[in-house]
């Protein structure tokens, strides 16, 4: 066993990933800042690649854990010249031990193959570095520097790297330092609490006491009257007002949770500006993160927080500028007066028939129905329908045992549904749901007028590819619309619509559920709110048939009239779009791909059935 646990740790390190990220972070303090780790499986020879900005120069690294570390350069050099990548310089890292001779022969080797510099970092030059230049680096991969070798305290390496700010409580004051440490985690600093901290069997002034002297960047000691009252407490704090003597900087960063008597601190403590909780934690924290700045504290280039919202919102979001604000929201203008009973004196049994679909009615029975509107003449002759009667709405709370205003809203919705069938749109008996069928309309694109007057179209029937290579497959989607209808007969009513997309094979065979959901996915996965309110608009505007609003309805007297355009809202400020572009792509990006080998899968389901 080697006597160095840093050289014991490489030499029998086991995870290969963990190994890639300590070489990626040891080159990037090595003078390769902007180095691009690749990896995986999939590398084609490069682990990591790195572009000189200035000179345009191309560094490719590459990774070992092998002891037969001379064929594995030659391999990784074949693969880089074999793929064409770009090379100025190649830089190989390894775990092995090799002599002097072998390295000069490795460095002509590629010269003279390849026509490449090679640098050459093994074993004895990495734990090298790590001792000295790089050593901060020992604690932050504890995956490969375990604690057998190097103690831990409070979850934490001890081995030397003051890069942390260590907040010290009282249990009294465990609300305040936690939400504190929080917040300064996602501001990108690295936190160590007390109170958040694994102390499961472990000393806490042992553990605070190694962190003063090896991890801690500053101290952060939440003051109150129960602190103060705790000798334990106040003996870390004399411990960190020592181990910022022996630095020579000022260490301790005091926050005030309580007021107490300033006259129960020592004068040194008493002489550093504290940062005031007890008026406002907002103020606190300001304080707190103006102090870290002013002394370069280290700290990840962006908080976890402002990482998210950078990645997904470049640029300027908000803009102070009003806008127009569109919903799937469609006023009803007009409510027919009369509900009508219609008795047959045959059942109609295929409620979603090709006629019966065409009429919007209530079954309270096998050969009793309500509706606004007459059924289609060829409907009333097939089983004998006639009306019996009606009611004036308005004028009663219910009619044949249901609610009024349950039914109104049943009719209202059913209505659109009705119409959607009158215009050909098909029907999917297993989803219930109405959708457009190929041919229905010229090129299967449906033109329609946009809010701010322009024209334009979209496909409501198209083919997409799904799969890749030998087992792509075509699929079709078809456009459909689904209808809901809310309010009340005091305050009106609106019809809500959503668009889904029914998706079958070319030959309008169904997909299982699995298989549709996941090619709908991919289909929709760009559709933004603008492409979502356009296929909205253009449904309604469909229905229309040219006209200002729809109507259903065959007599003056049973008209249902709804409005063609969306209910729109204005906004005092705007979403800046442009800003968004980025945002955009990188979801188009990170959606769904990773899940081709399932996809396919599902299409031997398919297939099968």
């Amino acid at each position: 066993m080697a006597a160095d646990p840093l050289i014991y740790c490489l030499e029998n390190l086991t995870d290969y990933d963990q190994f890639e990220r300590l070489c990626d972070d040891m080159m990037a303090l090595d003078g390769y800042r902007n180095i691009e780790p690749i990896g995986g499986s999939k590398d084609k020879g490069r682990d990591a690649i790195h572009v000189d900005s200035s000179t345009g120069t191309v560094a490719i690294f590459a990774y070992s854990v092998r002891e037969d570390w001379r064929k594995k350069l030659g391999q990784d050099s074949e693969k880089i010249r074999k793929h064409g990548h770009p090379c100025n310089r190649l830089v190989f890292l390894s775990t092995a031990v090799f002599t002097p001779s072998e390295r000069d022969e490795a460095v002509q080797f590629i010269q003279d193959t390849y026509g490449w510099p090679l640098e050459l970092y093994g074993l004895e030059r990495l734990s090298s570095m790590l001792r000295s230049s790089h050593r901060e680096l020992v604690s932050q991969h504890p995956q490969i520097f375990t604690p057998l070798f190097f103690p831990f305290a409070g979850g934490l390496s001890l081995s030397p790297s003051p890069d942390h700010l260590v907040v010290d409580h009282v249990e009294a004051d465990a609300g305040l330092a936690h939400w504190l440490s929080r917040r300064l985690t996602l501001a990108g600093f690295h936190v160590w609490c007390r109170g958040l901290a694994p102390m499961a069997g472990s000393s806490v002034n042992d553990a605070v006491r190694g962190l003063l002297t090896q991890r801690a960047f500053r101290y952060i000691p939440i003051l109150s009257p129960e602190a103060l009252s705790d000798p334990e407490f106040t003996a870390r704090r004399n411990m960190a007002l020592a181990v910022g003597g022996s630095r020579g900087s000022q260490f301790l960063i005091p926050a005030i949770a309580k007021p107490f008597d300033s006259a129960r601190l020592d004068q040194e403590t008493r002489s550093i500006t504290a940062a005031s909780f007890h008026v406002s934690w907002a103020l606190g924290l300001k304080s707190i993160e103006e102090a870290l700045s002013s002394t370069a504290c280290p700290r990840k280039s962006e908080g976890a927080r402002d990482l998210a919202i950078r990645s997904y919102f470049p640029g300027e979001i908000i803009i102070n500028e009003p806008e127009d604000l569109a919903s799937n929201l469609f006023k009803v203008t007009h409510v027919p007066e009369v509900i009508r009973r219609f008795h047959s004196s045959t059942p109609i049994t295929d409620e979603d028939g090709p006629l019966a679909g065409q009429w919007s009615f209530r079954k309270v029975s096998p050969t009793h129905f309500l509706s606004f509107h007459y059924p289609p003449a060829e409907l009333t002759v097939d089983h004998g329908i006639t009306q019996k009667g009606g009611s004036i709405w308005r004028a009663t709370p219910e009619m044949d045992g249901i609610r009024i205003d349950n039914l109104l809203i049943e009719l209202i919705k059913k209505s659109l549904y009705a119409e959607s069938r009158r215009r050909g749109l098909n029907y999917c008996t297993d989803r219930r749901l109405v959708y457009f069928p190929p041919r229905l309309l010229r090129n299967d694109n449906l033109s329609f007028q946009r809010l701010d007057g322009s024209h334009t179209h979209f496909s409501v029937v198209g083919e997409r590819s799904h799969g890749w290579g030998d087992r792509a497959s075509k699929y079709r989607y078809h456009i459909a619309p689904v209808f809901a209808a809310s309010g009340d007969p005091s305050k009106g009513f609106e019809i809500i619509v959503r668009i889904r997309a029914h998706i079958t094979d070319l030959s309008g065979k169904q997909f299982p559920r699995r298989g549709g959901l996941i090619r709908r996915k991919k289909l929709c996965k760009s559709w933004w709110n603008e492409e979502w309110l356009n296929r909205v608009m253009g449904v309604m505007q469909f229905l229309a048939d040219g006209k200002d609003g729809i109507e259903i309805g065959s007599t003056t007297d049973d008209i249902l009239r709804v409005e063609r355009t969306p209910r729109v809202w204005s906004a005092p400020i705007r979403i800046n779009e442009d800003a968004l572009k980025d945002a955009k792509a990188i979801a188009e990006e990170e959606f769904i791909t990773g899940n081709d080998i399932e996809e396919n899968e599902d299409d031997d389901a398919y297939a099968d059935a």
